[in-house]
């Protein structure tokens, strides 16, 4: 995990956006992290919200919905969404709403399938899931979440971070 987050981190801070939003950001860990101007952490758990707010300063954290955000279209030059699309029904809709407050580009991750859930197993964890998060409901494999990143970027890039898949989209 660490190994994933320095790779993130590392991206964002090639762009040097002037504002940032972490869509679905827990507890805010990430997000707390970067050097901007704007940082606003939004997630649909108010109770990691509340958290986030009590232990970070420098960012703005409120409680939504990653289908409805509360912002004008391009608001933001950056936007992330780190561990979400896995748990959502209508991961292209979030990828929609996403697109139209980034302003520039947008970085996505996913477990990258099957090796997430082959990892999951072999370290004992949710076996009775065969190794599937029981939270996750979408299965992203190279190919799945290449023809997902696909629609209505300029140009995108996959990369690796084993055992995720990061995705950056350029506007």
């Amino acid at each position: 995990m660490e190994k994933f987050q320095k790779e993130v981190l590392e991206k964002i801070s090639n762009f040097s956006p002037e504002s940032i939003l972490e869509a679905g950001c827990g507890e805010g860990f990430i997000i707390s992290q970067l050097e901007s101007g704007l940082k606003v952490g939004i997630d649909i758990s108010c109770d990691a919200i509340k958290w986030a707010d009590e232990h970070w300063e420098g960012t703005h954290f409120l409680c939504g919905d990653i289908f409805h955000l509360p912002f004008k279209n391009n608001s933001f030059d950056l936007v992330l969404s780190l561990e979400v699309l896995e748990h959502l029904e209508e991961p292209e809709k979030a990828l929609n709403e996403l697109k139209r407050v980034a302003g520039k580009e947008i970085i996505i991750s996913v477990p990258h399938e099957p090796y997430f859930r082959l990892g999951n197993f072999f370290r004992g964890k949710y076996l009775t899931h065969l190794g599937n998060h029981p939270e996750h409901i979408q299965q992203f494999t190279g190919k799945k979440f290449r023809k997902f990143m696909g629609s209505g970027f300029k140009k995108f890039e996959v990369l690796g971070s084993f055992p995720w898949l990061i995705g950056i989209g350029y506007l």
